[in-house]
């Protein structure tokens, strides 16, 4: 459900671009579609998903696991701050 839901916010931003990362590899299967849900609440879900992403240009799913995981966030949260600062400091510019 959070995937769907940052997918939709995306979309809803006008963002054409988006990586998917998946810290397990059912989900990573599922997202790429080389893996079915066992559970029709789930294989709907994945529908809506599908849905949302063939409104990107491009989304790509990105596994990422074990030591990887903490490494992934700490430069995702890094590139975020410096992108609200980047943003805030554009603001008072203008």
């Amino acid at each position: 459900m959070a995937l769907k839901r940052g997918l939709t916010e995306a979309v809803s931003l006008g963002i054409t671009h988006i990586s998917i990362y998946c810290d397990h590899y059912h989900i990573f299967k599922l997202v790429t579609g080389s893996s079915g849900p066992e559970k029709d609440s789930i294989a709907l879900l994945m529908n809506d998903v599908q849905r949302t992403r063939q409104q990107l240009t491009s989304s790509t799913p990105l596994l990422v696991t074990g030591d990887q995981t903490n490494k992934v966030a700490y430069k995702l949260a890094s590139e975020t701050l410096v992108s609200e600062i980047s943003i805030r400091d554009m603001r008072q510019i203008i």
